[in-house]
């Protein structure tokens, strides 16, 4: 009897550990996904950064070369803003998806790897 009493508490404690452990899990994510979202909307309605990204949009190919962009002012504004929120990454594309900052200089001017479809339709997407 006591065995089948031990059996019960743990299977009992295990389940509320599990479900606990899960529910804490999707809050983080929500809570890290609308931090991300509020430095994405900041970012976003920074006049340097839309004065930023519509001249690279007009300029040549020779603009977009990762050298270039890694000492450009959309990468030194995307830095500063990482430093401050301390976020993992700030990266700003073109319409096009094309990386024009990034905390890793070798991927400027790459493609994104989401498809920016949504976010250029007007709707705010967030992922995990």
């Amino acid at each position: 009897m006591t065995l089948l009493h031990l059996a019960v508490v743990t299977l009992v404690v295990a389940l509320c550990g599990g479900v606990y452990g899960w529910l804490t899990y999707e809050r983080l994510g929500r809570d890290a996904e609308h931090q991300a979202l509020s430095i994405a909307r900041a970012v976003a309605a920074t006049d340097d950064v839309r004065a930023g990204v519509a001249e690279l949009v007009e300029a040549g190919p020779e603009d977009l070369d990762p050298d270039v962009l890694a000492r450009g002012s959309l990468q030194s504004s995307a830095e500063e803003v990482r430093r401050r929120t301390e976020s993992l990454f700030v990266v700003i594309t073109d319409d096009t998806g094309l990386r024009l900052s990034h905390p890793n200089p070798g991927q400027l001017g790459r493609p994104v790897s989401t498809d920016p479809t949504e976010a250029l339709a007007g709707r705010e997407v967030t992922s995990q």
